[in-house]
């Protein structure tokens, strides 16, 4: 006999059965449990009486709408943002298994919720919002605003019409024919004026921030107005940690429902960070 290493092989061809407990599994503060008490305290009436499916009509019943907004609320926190990922996950991570307790998703289902309840969504961030203050987590005598760049999901039907590719073409010919004479006639102006451009660029752009940094703090106004900016730009930062940097969606209306998600979920992350669950 050999004395080679004794290890246990994977044997990926053996049937078993798996006894899972979700619920041991999750944690009493784990952010979906708080996640799922503040969905289960909404009034969601107006979902359910959309759902054509009765009980005394035939057809398929559909996705608890609390499981489906409370599976979004969730994965934007954590900041998920691919349906096709939130899927994967639902059948994969215990967290996300715990919340839909059995309820069978899919990814486009999932994309059409998200998309199409801006006004209940709204409602959602205003509740979310009036909880805190209620419960005396946040105040409402001061309200910043503070904006932030975030990368737009631009489609390329914008750039197929024949209108548009004609002027995009006649420009590109005319740019191309004045670099072609610059270059038989200066092979380096072109170069010399790049540089210059962003140098004046770069320039400017210093002298008015710093016009701009002088004005605010040339009063005790200006620097107390600054002091307290710090409040947004965490907030702002935060969203950026959490997938709020590309939004997924196109149109006005479909990325005005994808940013309230992140404002719900953030709203959820500093509830449960700070020891609040809604009852």
């Amino acid at each position: 006999m050999g004395d080679g290493p004794r290890v246990l092989r994977p044997d990926r061809a053996q049937f078993y059965w798996d006894m899972i407990d979700l619920e041991s599994q999750i944690a009493a503060d784990h952010l979906v449990r708080v996640v799922w008490a503040f969905v289960e305290g909404l009034d969601l009436s107006a979902l359910y009486d959309a759902i054509r499916a009765r009980d005394e009509v035939a057809g398929r019943p559909t996705p608890d709408p609390k499981v489906l907004l409370a599976v979004w609320l969730y994965a934007t926190a954590e900041g998920i943002g691919s349906a096709r990922a939130v899927e994967r996950l639902c059948r994969t991570h215990a967290a996300y298994r715990w919340l839909v307790g059995g309820v069978p998703v899919n990814y486009h289902g999932l994309s059409d919720f998200r998309s199409g309840h801006g006004e209940l969504l709204d409602r959602v961030l205003t509740e979310s919002v009036a909880s805190l203050a209620a419960s005396g987590l946040l105040s409402l005598d001061e309200v910043a605003v503070d904006g932030t760049k975030v990368q737009a999901n631009a489609g390329r039907g914008s750039f197929r019409g024949s209108e548009a590719l004609g002027r995009f073409e006649a420009s590109a010919r005319e740019r191309v024919s004045r670099l072609k004479a610059e270059v038989d006639a200066d092979p380096g102006a072109s170069e010399r004026r790049r540089r210059a451009s962003a140098e004046r660029a770069a320039k400017d752009v210093v002298a008015r921030a710093e016009a701009a940094w002088r004005a605010r703090m040339a009063t005790v106004e200006g620097r107390m107005i600054y002091a307290r900016r710090r409040m947004i730009e965490i907030v702002n930062g935060d969203l950026k940690n959490h997938g709020l940097r590309r939004f997924f969606l196109r149109g006005l209306a479909k990325v005005a429902c994808e940013a309230r998600l992140h404002a719900i979920a953030h709203n959820l992350r500093r509830a449960c960070s700070l020891g609040f669950t809604w009852a």
